[in-house]
């Protein structure tokens, strides 16, 4: 699933590069029609695909007794990654090789081809992405481990209750 949503998002950022350069009219697509297409119908698909999959994935590793504070620390990660580090290497990128700015458009087609070109980037990342039976091996040894816990936990408990049992109230004060 996460493979489809990298292929839209190369899919639209290609689209983005051939708006800059204005090949839409060349296909004989106003610019308004070119933009809600572009903008509005890839942003939803791109969130359909690659958000809703990748929050699944985060419910599915985050282990029992600390969903809320591993889910809240992989979201939050996840938004600011498209929220403050994509801008800024946007922003870096434009100040330091292509200067794109109010008073000169000039290079704007040049952030898109940047754009599409980092789009396929994001294909080297695919491997890292967990599969079915290794999120399934994955939880079954969280829960081997975690019933090792409990039972060891147990263990000390029972322990302490004898020591606690076996001491005589007068010794204790």
């Amino acid at each position: 699933m996460v493979f489809f949503a990298f292929v839209v998002n190369v899919i639209g950022a290609f689209l983005n590069y051939a708006f800059a350069k204005r090949w839409n009219l060349d296909w004989g697509i106003p610019d308004i029609y070119f933009l809600v297409f572009t903008d509005v119908v890839f942003s939803v698909i791109s969130t359909i695909l690659y958000s809703l999959p990748i929050l699944a994935l985060f419910a599915k590793i985050t282990p029992p007794r600390v969903e809320g504070t591993i889910f809240a620390f992989l979201t939050g990660t996840m938004n600011f990654s498209g929220t403050v580090i994509s801008p800024a290497v946007g922003t870096f990128l434009n100040n330091q090789f292509v200067g794109v700015n109010k008073n000169d458009l000039s290079g704007y087609s040049t952030l898109c081809l940047i754009s599409l070109i980092c789009a396929f980037l994001q294909f080297v990342l695919l491997p890292l992405i967990p599969t079915k039976p290794q999120i399934k091996e994955f939880r079954q040894i969280r829960a081997e481990e975690y019933e090792e816990v409990r039972k060891a936990r147990r263990e000390r408990r029972k322990n302490k209750m004898m020591m606690e049992g076996d001491m005589d109230p007068m010794m204790m004060g």
